[in-house]
């Protein structure tokens, strides 16, 4: 007859079976389902666009500067109240002072507040003067002054721009939004069908790169190759 320990020694081994033999069953779907959700959630920086589709990603209407048949075409899609994309406007630039002739640059928009719209419907307006670069510049540059945290105010942004040399009262009017809406509608349109979450993206003939001057940098170089 077995002794009280041995028979709660006997037990114990087959609760520790048991529980071993539930482990094995559920690990593989718990696990499963962790990768499939870090899969899901990562950020792709490898999206190549010859296998969705390159004209969704460079458009007509998209402001661009740089040679027309430039080797390397870098699209770069924005918010004006994003601070990385502050950091990423200005990276841009130190790469194309680089390699001037060889790189094309087109700007498309992803903001995430309705203040980020005004601020990209403001460049648009100076866009059709000739004043894009400098008040995408600035717009950006001046981030925590009109556009940081809960203390936004777009309306300050006509006055900032104002040494540029654009008419004030072109640039309060009430109607700005609506007349550039489409084409902010449509860059948010393209960004959210080709696979882009937040801003910034940025795309180097076709293929979305990591956010740094290192990779821009050598995706350049990578393509003049």
């Amino acid at each position: 007859m077995c002794s009280g320990k041995e028979k709660a020694k006997g037990r114990k081994k087959k609760f520790n079976r048991n529980v071993l033999i539930v482990c094995a069953v559920i690990a593989p779907f718990t696990f499963g389902r962790i990768i499939y959700r870090e899969q899901k959630f990562k950020t792709d920086y490898s999206i190549d666009l010859n296998n969705v589709n390159a004209a969704i990603l460079v458009k007509p209407h998209s402001y661009a500067s740089g040679p027309e048949h430039a080797r390397i075409t870098i699209v770069q899609f924005l918010d004006p109240q994003c601070h990385t994309c502050l950091s990423m406007h200005w990276t841009i630039k130190r790469v194309v002072s680089e390699f001037p002739k060889d790189i094309r640059v087109l700007i498309r928009y992803f903001p995430f507040r309705d203040e980020g719209r005004v601020a990209a419907a403001l460049a648009e307006e100076a866009r059709e003067i000739g004043k894009f670069d400098e008040t995408l510049d600035e717009i950006l540059s001046r981030q925590k002054e009109w556009g940081d945290g809960k203390y936004t105010s777009p309306a300050l942004l006509p006055g900032f721009i104002a040494h540029i040399g654009l008419p004030s009262e072109r640039f309060l009017d009430d109607k700005l939004l609506v007349k550039h809406k489409w084409k902010i509608d449509l860059d948010v349109a393209d960004a959210r069908q080709i696979g882009i979450t937040k801003a910034p993206a940025v795309f180097v003939n076709g293929r979305m790169i990591s956010l740094s001057y290192e990779a821009l940098r050598a995706a350049v170089v990578g393509g003049l190759e």
